[in-house]
């Protein structure tokens, strides 16, 4: 069945050939195939792919033979409006169109205003009646005159939208007006109005009194009037036939049927530019040039009622008929003939009114169906027929010669000065060009000629006026000299002068100019070449039936679009953009830095055939469909076509350029422009032709406004009508459609936007007070139509508000001022002897008041200073005592119940010295609490287990009640722990042997204090107890009960008053009740009033011991020699030793020896370990350094404070020695990891993206340095010192302790890793790149790199 429908398709293809008395010979067969695969996507192999293309072969011959016989082109485009539009009715009297553009239609119902987008109908809110309005008249400047009927005449004013009947009363009782049907404005001044029962009126220019003229003229209805270029006044009367007025108007001539006037009814009068005076009668035409005396007919139409005539601007007469149509006049043969290509368009054929706005827009009035815009084709665009010919190629050389190649018509050349000629294929000449089909044309820089053919092969072409040469290579011939296919599609020579050959089917071949023969250099299986261009970089770009591709250094590689399909284009702009066009309606541009095409959506689904550049940078397009103009910056489209002229089809790749004119060749010969006489020719007509506020018109007769919204320049808006809409329109008509324009709004917005004609206005919403300007213009070009826009400010943001408002304010105050001076004074009579009284004693009381304040802020200031002072100077001796204690226990050496007694009582010392100095904390608000949520029975079960041993040791029954349903409080655990042991050791140790100590727990009852609940834990005691007097005074720092004096124990005083301080810290409160020998109870209540937080544990590091082989230095900075000795003693083992004594020494011994790790003391003279720390953290060649502060103070904001200064570790003395070596392994272990860290950062080839440490910043300059000179065999360690302003010593010390690589192991490892890198580029020889990385010794350069790498530099990249 398929074969079937092929052959019958073909043999279809054969009749029609036949008919058109076309013979086809074997060859144009073939030729139309092969344009038929470039139409058809998927090739001409298999079964599937031949029957399509013989179906497409059938529609394309058939195309092919449509445009052979000559194209139709209809040259007019008619687009009505009616009521569906918005006119006011269907039954259009009148058209005109004002100075600005606007059109106005005169209908039945009322007064319309065009603007190529809206209608708007001037009714009763403009002050208009609502009546039929027959005619409408310019008047002076922005005047139109409207002729109605029942209202008369009325004069509009389209600036300020005001409206003025002028009374041509026919009743002066009942103020009846007369109908006008007519309106003239002579030159004069004198407007001239006909009505339909009541004659003719003149009504003077300056004072509009009317003079009726029915004296000398019949009172009839009167359909036209025309002022002649001699003066003369024409009336025409719809039954008595046409006057003629003179100049003085006191005489008149009538003309009937023996003058030549067909009908007495005349109904259309008009006077043409050479002077010849048409009337239009119900009856036909009657003519009169300005040298005849009387009428003449059109003798061919007779019969017409003619009752609307207008003339072009390029001089034809039309004539609007009743029921018949659009007609013209011919002045050559004085006929009449309808214009049936517009006719046929109108639905209506009652033409009432004509006007011509330019010489390609014509508007036509219609009694029942509205208004009609006929579009006339422009001269925009030039062609060059060639008798028919199908362009296929050209090329413009130097010389502005244009190369023309057509498909059957050989070769056209039309030179500089215009004269054009032709070189057809002679089979007997040898000089000729071979083949009357050409696809391509290239003129070399030897000034040769190269012509590629269809089927016939290439020729080299020299031509003068009277010579032509021709060399030819063609396959098969004797001379063995061609190129790989006959069908030559492409010619290109690069900037090398490689001349290249693109052939349909054979692939890509390349010319040598020495020997003067082909070598094909094709892609695998990608031979039928459609486009050529070379690349920036020198290589080319080569289209194919099956994709891009890119020819360099030999070798092809793919560029992957959307789809595989054909290149159509390749063209490379002036700022070096390359643009492809495809087969499947796709345009891509080439984006350099990706590598990689981007496809322009702009364009889609236009099939490009060709582009050029014009010198503003657009780019134009040649299509099947017409012509289209792009900016690649605003991504803006046009299309040009029939209407613009562009009656053109064109074919792939027939385009060329020279500097000013841009051609492209098709079916039907070239079409030429020049793009800037082009755009010269746009004008930019945009209006603004409404403004909306919250979706409402502004109109001219409202108070706001006194002109129209064309008029204004300026528009001031309320704040409570922000909401502002600005509609525009391109008032040219003929291209209004394919508007592009762009807008801003300066003051809001920061860029220009982009809208069309689809859309033509813009909303702002909640725009602020102040002011904008809006500004439209056409996308493209520079002029603009601008508006300014003052958005007011609301009341209260005005100055007469800011004004009454502070007056009334001031009024306020002045009126509260009085009253309260009236009332001071009263008041002042009464207490100024009382305070004269009072103020000698106050004086005394302050001055004695403030001295005491002043004491006990010195006093506590002091005693805080004292406190940390002697808790810094016990510390020390108790460091000397308790940690060799310690030592000596383990050791066995020495009696153990000695040693363990020493070490109880520093231990116990200890105590006393940090109870002492919490105590202090409290009172000056530093103890900050760190409490979380937990269990309070889990807290205190260890507690009670520790006493139970105790109490058992002591001889006391000791008992624990917990009586808690929720164990869950906030509370800190350390200071917890601190209170309820003082409470606890207190309990015992006032308590004899056989007594009993309790200690109970339980919920409290939520309260004023504690709303969301406690919890109560007592402590009760059956010993000596509290005197009455005394128990005030027991949370007392520093006080003693007096009987406690007698007590085998004494106590410090310090223990209750630092529980008290403790408990209050976590909200809480503490109460003592006792009875002396009976019972003792202190009563704690914690509040619940914190969420529930995980408790995490934290483990410490396990003991790891250092190689002795491995000893780093250790700087001890420690003003106390006997703790600096200590330190010492402990550490020589493991480490190397140097000791500072204070801190400036321990400053300049780090940047001078940059031991591994520093051990300082904080409260030292002249710098202490805080300002040690800083300094050397901020330095660049001791940042690396890990610092420990080991110091007296112990809480955690001290330990915070250390660590601001960017200190690694904090430990408190007195410290245990175990745990000062292991913080220091762990640190020196940290370190080295760093190192590892280093290198695989700075020499692997991964680029880290985190910020860099200050460490590994300044190893990354360096490691830049050492690039930046690396071909400098004298880079030494010496030149790097000195570049860093530091030592040699330092700089190795520095290096080797970040990278634990010397200086010269740094140095040459980058030099390797460079080489490395640039060996597996291959970007030189191994020699080569040994003297690129700073080696002169290429032995030693491959040895190195050997021992680096484990191969050698030649088997890099194998």
């Amino acid at each position: 069945m398929v074969c079937f429908l092929i052959g019958l398709c073909s043999h279809f293809f054969n009749l029609i050939i036949c008919t058109n008395n076309r013979i086809y010979n074997r060859h144009n067969i073939k030729c139309i195939q092969r344009f038929a695969f470039l139409l058809y996507p998927k090739g001409l192999y298999g079964n599937k792919g031949l029957m399509w293309c013989n179906l497409r072969l059938f529609f394309l011959c058939f195309l092919l033979i449509y445009y052979m016989n000559g194209q139709q082109v209809n040259l007019h485009s008619v687009t009505g409006l009616t009521s569906e539009n918005g006119l006011s009715q269907n039954n259009v009297q009148s058209i005109f169109q004002d100075e600005k553009g606007f059109m106005w239609f005169a209908t039945h119902l009322g007064l319309n205003r065009y603007d190529g987008n809206k209608l708007i109908h001037y009714d009763e809110s403009f002050g208009l009646k609502r009546t039929s309005y027959k005619v409408i008249t310019k008047g002076d400047s922005s005047i139109l005159w409207l002729g109605s009927e029942g209202s008369g005449l009325i004069r509009f004013n389209t600036r300020t939208e005001q409206v003025r009947y002028i009374p041509l009363y026919k009743d002066s009782l009942t103020h009846s007006a007369y109908s006008v049907s007519s309106i003239l404005k002579d030159r004069t001044g004198n407007l001239w109005v006909g009505t339909y029962e009541n004659g003719l009126f003149r009504l003077k220019n300056d004072t509009l009194v009317q003079e009726r003229l029915e004296a000398t003229l019949p009172t009839d209805a009167i359909y036209a009037i025309v002022q002649d270029h001699e003066g003369h006044i024409w009336v025409g009367t719809a039954s008595k036939g046409l006057f003629c007025i003179d100049n003085s108007l006191t005489h008149y001539k009538h003309y009937g049927r023996n003058e030549g006037i067909h009908s007495e009814n005349i109904r259309s009068i008009y006077q043409s530019k050479n002077q010849t005076l048409f009337v239009g009668t119900m009856a036909g035409l009657s003519i009169r040039t300005k040298t005849e005396r009387t009428f003449r007919s059109s003798f061919n139409k007779e019969a017409l009622a003619i009752i609307s005539i207008a003339e072009s601007p390029n001089g034809n007469i039309w004539l609007g008929t009743f029921g018949d149509g659009l007609y013209e006049y011919s002045f050559s043969d004085n006929r009449v003939k309808k214009n049936h290509d517009i006719s046929s368009q109108l639905p209506d054929q009652t033409i009432t009114s004509l006007h011509f706005t330019s010489p390609h827009i014509f508007w036509v009035g219609t009694f029942y169906k509205g208004v009609y815009k006929v579009l006339f084709s422009t001269n925009e665009f030039k062609h060059i027929d060639l008798n028919g010919a199908n362009v296929a190629s050209l090329f413009m050389d130097q010389n502005t010669n244009l190369y023309i190649g057509t498909l059957k018509n050989g070769l056209f050349i039309k030179s500089a000065r215009g004269e054009l000629r032709h070189y057809p294929y002679q089979p007997e000449n040898p000089n000729s060009i071979r083949g009357q089909s050409i696809f391509s044309i290239y003129k070399d820089h030897n000034s040769q000629t190269w012509i590629g053919t269809f089927d016939s092969g290439l020729t080299r072409f020299t031509h003068s006026i009277n010579h032509a040469a021709a060399t030819h290579f063609v396959q098969n011939d004797s001379t063995k000299n061609w190129v790989s296919e006959n069908t030559i599609t492409q010619i290109y020579q690069d900037r090398s002068k490689k001349l290249w050959i693109g052939t349909f089917g054979g692939g890509l071949n390349v010319y040598d100019s020495l020997s003067g023969r082909f070598h094909e250099v094709s892609p695998k299986d990608k031979k039928l070449i459609l486009a050529l261009q070379e690349a920036e970089d020198g290589s080319l770009w080569v289209g194919t039936a099956k994709g891009l591709f890119r020819l360099k250094n030999g070798s092809y590689t793919n560029y992957p679009l959307r789809t595989t399909s054909k290149i159509y284009s390749l063209f490379r702009s002036k700022s070096g953009t390359l643009w492809v066009s495809t087969s499947d309606r796709y345009l891509y541009q080439y984006n350099k830095n990706r590598d990689q095409f981007i496809y322009e959506p702009t364009t889609q689904n236009i099939a490009i055939h060709g582009i050029l550049e014009d010198d503003d940078e657009h780019l134009w397009l040649s299509s099947e469909d017409g012509l289209f103009s792009f900016n690649p910056k605003t991504k803006m489209l046009k299309k040009y076509s029939s209407f613009n002229g562009v009656t053109n089809q064109f074919n792939i790749n027939a385009q060329a350029s020279n500097k000013d004119t841009l051609y492209f060749g098709g079916l039907n010969g070239i079409t030429y422009f020049n793009p800037k006489v082009l755009r010269s020719a746009q004008k930019n007509t945009i209006e603004i032709t409404d403004i909306k506020l919250f979706n409402k018109s502004i109109r001219a007769n409202e108070s706001a406004f006194s002109k129209s919204v064309t008029e204004l320049s300026e528009i001031t808006i309320p704040y409570a009508q922000k909401m502002l809409s600005i509609h525009f329109s391109d008032l040219n008509y003929s291209t209004s459609h394919l508007t592009h324009y762009v807008y801003q709004l300066e003051g809001f917005q920061s860029k220009w936007y982009e809208t069309t004609n689809k859309t033509p206005f813009v909303t702002y919403t909640n725009l602020n007070p102040g002011e904008y300007m809006f500004r439209i213009k056409h996308s493209g070009t520079h002029k603009q139509k601008i508006l300014k826009i003052i958005v007011e400010p609301p009341f209260w943001m005005t100055e007469v508000f800011y004004v009454s408002a502070i007056s009334a304010l001031v009024l306020l105050l002045v009126f509260f001022y009085k009253r309260r001076i009236r009332l001071i004074h009263a008041r002042n009579r009464e207490l100024e002897q009382l305070v004269k009284e009072r103020t000698k004693e106050l004086e005394v009381q302050k001055d004695i008041a403030i001295q005491a304040k002043n004491r006990v802020v010195q006093l506590d200031e002091m005693k805080t200073k004292f406190y940390e002072n002697i808790s810094h100077e016990f510390r020390t001796p108790l460091t000397l005592i308790i940690d060799p204690a310690k030592k000596l226990l383990k050791q066995h050496a020495f009696h153990q119940p000695s040693v363990q007694l020493i070490l109880d009582n520093g231990k116990r010392l200890l105590n006393l010295i940090n109870e002492l100095l919490a105590l202090s904390k409290t009172q000056t608000g530093e103890i900050q609490l760190q409490g979380k949520t937990q269990n309070i029975t889990q807290f205190l079960n260890p507690i009670v287990t520790e006493f139970r041993q105790l109490a058992e040791i002591q001889q006391l029954r000791f008992e624990y009640e917990n009586m808690l349903k929720e164990p869950l409080l906030f509370f800190d655990d350390a200071r917890l722990e601190k209170a309820l042991l003082n409470l606890l050791s207190n309990a015992f140790k006032f308590t004899p042997a056989h007594g009993k100590v309790t200690l109970s727990v339980e919920d409290e009852a939520p309260s004023d204090r504690f709303q969301n609940g406690a919890i109560k834990l007592c402590v009760t005691d059956t010993g000596i107890g509290i005197q009455k007097d005394e128990l005030t005074s027991i949370f007392t720092r520093f006080y003693q009960a007096k009987h406690s004096q007698t007590l085998s124990v004494e106590g410090t005083g310090i223990g209750l008053a630092l529980t008290k301080e403790l408990i209050e810290l976590h909200g809480g409160k503490i109460n003592v009740e006792s009875c002396p020998n009976v019972e003792t109870r202190f009563s704690v209540l914690l509040p619940k009033n914190a969420p529930e937080e995980p408790i995490k544990s934290v483990d410490l590091p396990k003991k790891v011991h250092a190689k002795k082989s491995d000893r780093e230095t250790i700087l001890i900075v420690e003003d106390h020699a006997e703790i600096r000795a200590y330190l010492a003693s402990q550490l020589s083992e493991e480490f190397n030793i140097r000791e500072a004594i204070h801190g400036g020494d321990g400053i300049a011994s780090a940047k001078e020896t940059l031991p591994d790790l520093i051990i300082s003391d904080i409260m030292m003279p002249e710098i202490n370990g805080y300002e040690l720390c800083n300094t050397l953290k901020s330095l660049e060649i001791t940042q690396h350094i890990p610092i420990i502060l080991l110091t007296a103070k112990s809480e955690e904001e001290d330990q915070i404070e250390g660590l601001k200064y960017q200190a690694d570790d904090y430990i408190t003395k007195p410290f245990n020695s175990d745990i000062l070596i292991q913080r220091v392994r762990n640190l020196l272990d940290q370190r080295k990891k760093l190192r590892e860290h280093f290198k695989m950062l700075f020499f692997s080839s991964v680029k880290e993206t985190k910020q860099l440490s200050a460490d590994e910043h300044f190893i990354k300059k360096i490691k830049t340095f050492i690039e930046e000179h690396i071909e400098d065999p004298g880079l030494s360690v010496s030149v790097v010192a000195n570049e860093f302003a530091v030592s040699q010593k330092q700089l190795e010390r520095k290096i080797k302790a970040i990278t634990n690589l010397t200086p010269t192991n740094f140095i040459r490892f980058i030099r390797l890793k460079h080489a490395e890198h640039l060996l597996k580029n291959k970007t030189g020889t191994v020699s080569e790149i040994a003297y690129k990385v700073g080696f002169n010794n290429l032995s030693y350069f491959s040895k190195m790199f050997k021992e680096e790498f484990g191969i050698s530099p030649s088997d890099v990249g194998k």
